[in-house]
């Protein structure tokens, strides 16, 4: 911080500007590691796996890390490899077809993150915490040239678990999606049903071939969530303290990629006051 309020200060003896990066390196979002030193801070994701494996209560998950199982379901799948039926069956009950488990788990620590890992990309509480940890720090630093010498924040691609997909519908390999931990309670009342009821629809296609409801409304529903609970509170903050919000999200190159790191790029942007984009083929970070 010392550094960059000398910064600052050259900035203002040269008539520059100088504009504050929110991150240690990229994407934006755990401040070095600073963040996701609290457990329940972590980015998360639920696992479709074949495998059994240790689970613990939603309440010591969020304590631990350790995974959370969210469901099972048998899984019967057409001549043609789409979904000819699934049911959510018990941990225990046997399969007809092939037995699915849906786990809820957060990021291994990495090194690229000092040792901690990424962070919640949809839950208010962190990205709270990344203002505070960030944001506010400046603002101790640097606020008296807020909105002259130091005009902006600039976010460097922030982004969710990038989402899985089978190269294959009768594969086995597991499938990552993105997830947080209250996802499924705020779904419910943006949708009004349970979306764990529904969760092969994310990743098989239905049998008649038909465009799946629960899929666009899970993906509707990240999206949100990414938007409200970053872009949003970071752009308020900027906009309270005088500031622009300026930065770019993650691979924004293709409607494709832009699904895979978040949802769609312009929803995003809603609260950013400088919106930037970067084009080049998409770099996908290890979170």
């Amino acid at each position: 911080m010392g550094l960059v309020a000398d910064c600052a200060e050259y900035s203002e003896d040269k008539n520059m500007l100088a504009w504050l990066y929110d991150e240690d390196r990229y994407p934006s979002g755990a401040a070095g590691g600073y963040v996701t030193k609290k457990i329940e801070n972590r980015q998360k994701y639920i696992l479709f796996t074949i495998s059994d494996r240790e689970s613990v209560s939603k309440e010591e998950y969020l304590k631990t890390g350790v995974p959370h199982l969210v469901a099972c379901f048998d899984i019967i799948l057409s001549d043609d490899k789409t979904l000819r039926s699934y049911k959510r069956i018990d941990r225990h009950e046997k399969a007809q077809g092939v037995k699915w488990y849906v786990f809820e788990c957060m990021s291994e620590e990495n090194g690229w993150y000092n040792n901690q890992t990424y962070v919640d990309m949809m839950d208010k509480n962190a990205i709270h915490d990344f203002i505070e940890t960030t944001h506010e720090r400046y603002k101790k630093t640097v606020g008296d040239k807020f909105g002259n010498t130091v005009p902006a924040v600039f976010t460097d691609e922030p982004q969710i678990k990038i989402k899985g997909q089978k190269k294959f519908s009768d594969d086995l390999s597991d499938v990552i999606m993105p997830w947080t931990y209250d996802f499924s309670d705020t779904f419910s009342k943006y949708y009004g049903y349970d979306i764990t009821e529904r969760l092969p629809e994310i990743v098989w296609e239905l049998s008649d071939h038909k465009p799946s409801l629960a899929r666009y409304h899970y993906h509707d529903h990240v999206c949100e969530r990414f938007a409200s609970a970053f872009s949003d509170q970071c752009g308020e903050w900027c906009k309270n303290n005088g500031l622009h919000f300026s930065g770019h999200v993650m691979a924004e190159e293709t409607l494709h990629s832009q699904t895979s790191a978040f949802g769609e790029t312009m929803r995003l942007y809603r609260s950013f006051t400088i919106p930037g984009i970067s084009n080049y083929l998409p770099c996908l970070c290890p979170n």
